[in-house]
């Protein structure tokens, strides 16, 4: 279960970039405008007040076992909450 996040279709104000060579890159708004990213390569978050300057500061989330999916690497929901659960733990 997700701490301090979760995954939404509207008011996101994080994407995180599901597949491909950036898989993991975190984007923040109102740095990036979430509103233009592609929802098949993104997973669009919402993030309470206290994770947004972990998530900037971290830049990205590193998951050892990526899956390689037809060639391009790729980040399911399970891996990515337990990475970002672990990041927020440790912030407290």
């Amino acid at each position: 279960m997700p701490i301090g996040f979760r995954f939404v279709k509207r008011n996101a104000n994080a994407a995180i970039v599901r597949v491909g060579s950036t898989a993991g890159l975190i984007k923040l708004s109102p740095r990036f405008d979430l509103s233009t990213l592609n929802k098949n390569t993104h997973y669009f978050l919402r993030v309470d007040d206290y994770v947004t300057p972990l998530l900037n500061e971290v830049g990205s989330v590193t998951i050892e076992n990526a899956s390689w999916t037809r060639g391009a690497k790729s980040i399911a929901k399970p891996e990515l909450i337990k990475q970002i659960n672990v990041l927020i733990k440790n912030l407290k």
